[in-house]
This record gives C-alpha cells, structure tokens and sequence, in this order.
C-alpha cells in the first residue's frame, strides 16, 4: 500500500509502529548512554577507595565532618562573643562603680 493511498488513520497508525519499532530503541540508548557517561563524570569527583572504586561513603562523611567542624567553631565563636560582652560589660560597671565611689568620697563640689 502506497502512502498516497492510505487514511490519515491508518497513517498516523504507520508513524505510531514506525516510532514503536525503531525510534523508541534508538532513543533509549541514546538516553542510557548519556546517563552512563554523566555517572561517569559524577563519579570521577569521588575520590578512590582501597579497591580503586570510588569512594562515596567516605565522600560523605569527609562532608560530614566538615560540616561538624563548622558547627563547633560556629559554637565556639558564639561562646566567644558571649563572654567578651559579659566581661566587657562587668568590667565597664566596675569601673562606674568606682568612679561613683570616688565621686561619692570627694563630696559635692563647691
């Protein structure tokens, strides 16, 4: 059956099995080969384990403790700035208190 001869359904049916039979395939492994080379390409960032594979579990723990790292020092710069304050602030009372004091013992000023 010629083409000029068909329905537009029994057309539309051809490009259907045509796309079915041969596109689809051909689609799919275009697909899992561009898949494949980006895992690749992930996976050359990890670095190797004792058998040469790449090493994922130790990619995230390295991240891990990384970010454990960030969180102590975060703790500790916020310790740091909270005992600066108090003492800055005990230190500047003291020394109103001690001008007060001697203000105090001076007696009113003529």
């Amino acid at each position: 059956m010629k083409i000029q001869d068909m329905t537009v359904e029994e057309f539309m049916t051809l490009l259907k099995d045509l796309q079915t039979q041969y596109l689809e395939p051909q689609i799919k492994v275009i697909v899992q080969c561009e898949i494949a080379e980006m895992r690749s390409d992930v996976m050359a960032g990890y670095p190797l384990d004792s058998r040469g594979n790449p090493d994922v579990a130790g990619h995230r723990s390295f991240h891990e403790a990384l970010i454990e790292q960030a969180k102590a020092r975060t703790e500790y710069w916020r310790k740091m700035t909270f005992e600066l304050i108090k003492y800055g602030l005990l230190g500047f009372i003291a020394w109103q208190l001690r001008e007060s004091w001697i203000a105090f013992l001076r007696g009113p000023k003529p």
